[in-house]
């Protein structure tokens, strides 16, 4: 029994010079793909991109290649809360790399975000700027009474919000509950 080994010969690509496996028509695989597409509107998006054989730009065709497969990303463990999830970035779910991104970069962020706003103040729309001066004072004034008139109601609610987050964080024990000084039912 004979076996056919074909193996692609190795050309310069006419398009990008790279030396690569001739595809087609004298280019690579990658330059092929992408001469090949034309431009147009997505049939998902509506955008003006290059298209796919199905109508599709490639963030298009890409997650509708996802969502045919049910493919939501790689499973593993996350290094902050321990838990297999799908990894987000830095071997971290999605929620604590969120998370730890903000905590760690929160004062880059802000700055970059100040220098934004002075280097291009034409990018804020117009509304905003419009409503922001518009309102200010009526705004704030508003925060304020809010705040002044359900003072013991907004304290009620963070008491409650952090006893919640205290439960979550010991083990459920009632010594442990107890030790603390939670006076809340532990059935809740």
């Amino acid at each position: 029994m004979e076996v056919l080994i074909y193996v692609k010969r190795i050309i310069i690509c006419t398009n990008c010079g790279r030396e690569r496996k001739e595809h087609a028509k004298g280019l690579c695989r990658s330059c092929y793909d992408t001469l090949s597409r034309t431009e147009g509107t997505c049939l998902r998006c509506s955008n003006v991109r290059l298209l796919d054989k199905k109508g599709l730009c490639n963030s298009c065709h890409v997650e509708e290649y996802k969502k045919k497969n049910n493919y939501k990303g790689p499973v593993g463990i996350c290094i902050s809360c321990n838990q297999e999830k799908i990894i987000h970035a830095q071997q971290r779910c999605s929620s604590c790399y969120h998370l730890w991104y903000r905590e760690n970069n929160l004062e880059r962020i802000r700055e970059s975000d100040r220098k934004k706003r002075l280097e291009n103040p034409e990018k804020v729309s117009q509304w905003q700027k419009n409503y922001y001066i518009a309102n200010r004072d009526k705004e704030i004034r508003r925060s304020k009474e809010y705040r002044e008139k359900n003072k013991e109601k907004l304290q009620q609610r963070d008491k409650e919000k952090y006893a919640k987050y205290r439960k979550e964080q010991l083990e459920h024990s009632i010594d442990e509950y107890k030790s603390v000084g939670i006076n809340e039912d532990i059935n809740n």
